[in-house]
Parts: C-alpha cells; sequence; structure tokens
C-alpha cells in the first residue's frame, strides 16, 4: 500500500507549537508534541550535571533537569542479610539482551513542577501496589539519606531503608502497574555480583548500581544509615532531620575512596 511520506515542514510544526504534559501538563490526546520533543525539557536536561555522583542530597541544577526518578527500598532480613527491593519488569526477548529485566521502583517525571522525590515516592507507591504503610510512604517524602545521580539518562535514585515489618516482607506480587511482572527481593551479594547483574538488571538500573558498588558503599549501607539516623531521644524537626549530614557526607567522602 503507497503511504504519502509526511512533510518534514508539518512534522515541525507539529512539536513546535500546542505543548505536551511536562510544559503545560496537556494529555497526550491533546498534545502537539512528546516530552522528548518538548523544548522546555531538553532545555532543562542541558543544565544538568555531566558528572555521576553519589551524595545526600541532589544538585540544585539536577532537581531541575532530572528525567527520572526512583527509590532503592532495602531492609535487614531476620536472617542477617541486607536485601533490596526490585521490579521484575517484562521485556521483549529481542531486547536488552533477552528475557524480563529487574529495575528500580521509579517512572519518569510527567510534570516539570513535579520535584525530584514526589515523583519518586509516588511512582514506588503506585508501584508497589499501594501496599508500603503510610508511615514508610510519608518518611520517604521527608527525605532519604543518600541519593544517586546518573548523568547519562538524567535518573534520581533515592536510597531509603525498610524498617516496619510488613514493609520488610511485603508480598511481591502486589504489583500496581502494568509492564511489572512482579516485585523481587535482591541479596547484597546479589548485587555485588557482576556476572548476576549483568545477567538480570537492566542496562539503565545496572548503570546505577555500579556506582554503589563500584566503591565501599553497598557494602557499607547499614554503616551509613545508622549514622544517617537521628537519636531516639531526639524530636524529629526539620533542624534535626539534617543534624548528621556531614557526619554522612564524611563517611561517603571516606568509602568512595575505597575503589
Amino acid at each position: 500500500m503507497y503511504r504519502q511520506k509526511r512533510s518534514s515542514r508539518s512534522y515541525h510544526r507539529s512539536h513546535v507549537t500546542g505543548g505536551c504534559m511536562f510544559c503545560q501538563g496537556l494529555e497526550e490526546y491533546e498534545a502537539g508534541h512528546t516530552r522528548r520533543q518538548c523544548p522546555l525539557f531538553r532545555r532543562v536536561k542541558k543544565l544538568s550535571s555531566r558528572d555521576a555522583y553519589i551524595d545526600t542530597k541532589l544538585r540544585r541544577n539536577d532537581a531541575d533537569g532530572y528525567a527520572a526518578a526512583g527509590v532503592l527500598p532495602w531492609c535487614r532480613a531476620s536472617n542477617g542479610e541486607i536485601e533490596l527491593l526490585l521490579a521484575r519488569e517484562y521485556r521483549k526477548p529481542s531486547h536488552d539482551r533477552g528475557g524480563d529485566k529487574l529495575n528500580f521502583l521509579g517512572g519518569k517525571r510527567e510534570k516539570q513542577e513535579t520535584k525530584a522525590l514526589v515523583c519518586a515516592v509516588d511512582k514506588v507507591y503506585q508501584e508497589t501496589g499501594g501496599k508500603l504503610s503510610l508511615t514508610t510512604v510519608a518518611d520517604m517524602r521527608n527525605g532519604c539519606p543518600l541519593v544517586c545521580w546518573s548523568s547519562d539518562s538524567k535518573y534520581v535514585l533515592f536510597v531509603h531503608e525498610l524498617v516496619g515489618k510488613n514493609d520488610c516482607e511485603i508480598d511481591v506480587q502486589c504489583v500496581g502497574v502494568p509492564g511489572t511482572k512482579h516485585l523481587e527481593w535482591v541479596t547484597r551479594e546479589e548485587a555485588l555480583s557482576k556476572s548476576w547483574t549483568s545477567q538480570e538488571m537492566h542496562p539503565y538500573a545496572l548503570e546505577i548500581l555500579h556506582q554503589l558498588t563500584s566503591c565501599s558503599i553497598m557494602k557499607h549501607l547499614e554503616k551509613l544509615f545508622d549514622v544517617a539516623k537521628i537519636p531516639s531521644n531526639s524530636p524529629v524537626t526539620p533542624a534535626t532531620k539534617g543534624s548528621n549530614i556531614d557526619e554522612v557526607q564524611e563517611l561517603l567522602f571516606r568509602l568512595s575512596m575505597r575503589r
């Protein structure tokens, strides 16, 4: 069947005029262009950091220029293991080296005004089928002690420790979004294994996971979070919430030197 080739002029006009969800809050059927074509989205991405980093907070330009965000929930299992909660996503056999791959819980930024942490926590709550406790969700929204920035994918990953018994034993079949097969607990030993991660992890997730494992941060995750914790006799206020930031940053610096 003959199909008329779309002129470059009409294509150019369609994604310059109008708007999208990111820049104007338009639904997909109303949009004149996609997020990828959006001039505003391209502009803020260009201002983001070109170096990957792990820190206690996101840089201001990356808070403006991020493309997607997620959370890496982890817990101290009853057997003493450190376990990470990931999502196994459906993948076509011909893509991503075949088979379903593990990815972080999270998703794309849809609107310009959406903060990275808000985007990450909302997506995580959806992907876990709303099964995370409200206390945990509120704690995540107050901030996470560790954040990873991927300069290639413009992805923000917040790291958060799950402490509630129900959260640490969350039903791995309780997924709440299409495209996700199930949740999956992964041990720290598996996350530190290059052969295992190259086979099981999505390429984008593998890039960020390498940031955590290429130094000693993953090996000393619980130590970092113990340092970040507020003493039990201290009231939780905005002031005490960040009272241990200096100690965490100093420990992060020391660990990053151990490559």
